[in-house]
């Protein structure tokens, strides 16, 4: 009988340990977005940082300097001069970057095929609308004026930000947020800024789109445990431990491909008690989780 109980125990020891090496196997995964940002004063060095990568983009020179192409937007020729080649470590994309001669701040950046990821500096197509008219209003005159540059059709989503500079009823610039989504995640996403001049100033097109057809259906509660998992693993150190955290309303979360592989990207407030300072500080966290992870098998 005590030879059978030594048994179970000794197997009860050995499945406990298989799951907390499985377990933290999976942790070990799940990409930590390195940040300088960060509400808190300074940022310990004694966290537990793994599998981290930085948001800060990669800086080259892979095209020959000074090299010169045009680009044709909404019927007028740019000419580019070759800056530098951008390499996002999150999303996994190469942009070339290129000065727009005859603007001081112009700046297209272009993906390796020639599309398009962002225009800056430049104002690309005017509308004809009023400084009071409704963000309806122009959104309309906006898609109007540029069909050929952005298919506004295949976006399910839209959102319009206001920025208001002063008291008047001029609306100064409109954000123009389209987007897809999937499971509540956001697979595609397209900006477009406009101001009361009638402008249209601004691109941002960081997206690509990701193919949802093979993906199953991710288990929200599993993926939140695995979130404060992953930051308690992080923030839990002899001085200091993870108190709770709140998902960030701004970097919605997304689908997103690192390396080949889908994940799930969330942005995270940490509050974490530091005993040595006897006060909760705040520190900015971006998880990038793989999908597999959380989907059945």
């Amino acid at each position: 009988m005590k030879k059978y109980v030594a048994m179970v125990s000794a197997f009860v020891v050995a499945l406990a340990a298989t799951a907390c090496s499985n377990n933290t196997d999976v942790l070990s995964q799940i990409i930590e977005v390195r940040s300088s940002d960060s509400l808190a004063s300074s940022e310990s060095n004694s966290f537990n940082h793994i599998n981290q990568i930085s948001k800060e983009p990669v800086i080259t020179q892979e095209l020959p300097a000074g090299e010169t192409k045009h680009i044709q937007l909404e019927g007028k020729v740019y000419e580019l001069t070759y800056s530098e080649t951008r390499y996002n470590p999150v999303l996994d994309i190469k942009t070339h970057e290129y000065s727009v001669n005859g603007y001081d701040a112009g700046v297209i950046r272009l993906r390796e095929d020639g599309t398009i990821v962002e225009i800056l500096g430049i104002v690309f197509d005017t509308v004809d609308i009023e400084k009071t008219d409704s963000a309806e209003t122009v959104r309309a005159a906006m898609e109007a004026a540029i069909p050929d540059l952005i298919d506004f059709s295949k976006y399910e989503f839209v959102e319009a930000k206001r920025f208001l500079a002063g008291n008047d009823d001029d609306f100064k610039s409109y954000t123009f947020c389209y987007s897809n989504k999937y499971q509540g995640y956001y697979t595609e996403f397209v900006a477009l800024y406009v101001n009361s001049n009638g402008e249209i100033f601004k691109l941002f097109l960081p997206q690509y789109e990701i193919d949802v057809s093979d993906i199953g259906n991710i288990d929200k509660e599993l993926e939140n445990d695995l979130i404060v998992k992953k930051l308690k693993s992080i923030y839990d150190t002899k001085n200091t431990e993870y108190r709770s955290h709140r998902l960030d309303d701004y970097l919605r979360p997304s689908l997103v491909i690192n390396k080949g592989e889908l994940h799930v990207q969330h942005m995270a407030y940490c509050y974490v008690y530091d005993y040595e300072q006897e006060r909760e500080s705040c520190y900015i966290t971006t998880l990038l989780i793989p999908v597999r992870f959380l989907t059945a098998d």
